[in-house]
């Protein structure tokens, strides 16, 4: 069994380590096996310099984007995916939803390499496939990795288990004033009482939601469950407006 030492990320938080695996790695014609570190909070593969120095010595050719390790033959270098590079937002713990009503979640966020820094951002909800009639809310994120709650909403009348990294949203960056202060600062004062008119299209949004609902709830439920999608809403007409306003004045 190996132990491993808390590692350490640029901001002073820790990696959620998931154990080690031992995998074989081919790489110019010859074959390894190395000991590789598992991780939700990072993605794709990073190799660590001990292992680089004991393959001999690189010559890196970033003019024609390749790489050679030695007399070996020359590896192109490939450009990180789109994908790839997006901060995405996962369950930290197995959570119980109450039923027919709201959830704080803990969650975490991913990131493409170690030594990046959080920030401020917004959690755009994406579908939960796992679970039926269950939905994230659009949520401000903090400047951290870690120790972040998100709301999500369980609408059927069961408790439901939302597991340990199920990804419920992607994290987007808030853009900053000219004057350093962030657009996610007058958000927050703005969302604490929102008071936004909805759009006719969010309005009909809501009416599908509502009669999706299953029949079985009384009107105090469902009455909880709109107030609920109406708040969403404004809170992400109010974020909108704020960010198109912003925009206009950098």
């Amino acid at each position: 069994m190996i132990l491993l030492a808390p590692i350490t990320q640029a901001n002073g938080e820790n990696l959620d380590i998931e154990g080690v695996a031992t995998v074989a790695i081919k790489f110019n014609g010859a074959s390894s096996e190395m000991d590789v570190i598992i991780t939700r909070d990072l993605s794709g593969l990073i190799l660590g310099v001990d292992w680089m120095r004991k393959q001999g010595l690189w010559t890196w050719d970033f003019d024609n984007d390749r790489v050679r390790c030695g007399d070996g033959k020359w590896v192109e270098l490939l450009k990180e995916e789109k994908s790839r590079m997006v901060r995405r937002c996962y369950v930290d713990r197995d959570t119980v939803l109450n039923p027919s009503g709201q959830t704080e979640v803990d969650v975490r966020i991913t990131r493409k390499g170690i030594d990046e820094l959080p920030f401020e951002g917004v959690s755009e909800p994406e579908n939960i496939s796992t679970l039926p009639r269950v939905y994230a809310g659009r949520s401000l994120v903090p400047a951290k990795f870690s120790d972040i709650k998100v709301p999500v909403l369980n609408a059927t009348e069961q408790s439901q288990v939302l597991t340990r990294g199920t990804e419920i949203g992607v994290v987007e960056p808030v853009e900053l004033l000219d004057n350093g202060s962030a657009v996610a600062d007058e958000v927050r004062s703005d969302t604490t009482e929102v008071d936004v008119e909805l759009t006719e299209p969010e309005a009909e949004v809501i009416v599908k939601m509502m009669a999706s609902l299953p029949s079985e709830l009384d009107e105090e439920q469902r009455a909880k469950v709109e107030a609920l999608l109406i708040r969403r809403l404004r809170i992400r007409s109010s974020l909108r407006r704020r960010l198109i306003k912003c925009c206009s004045m950098v």
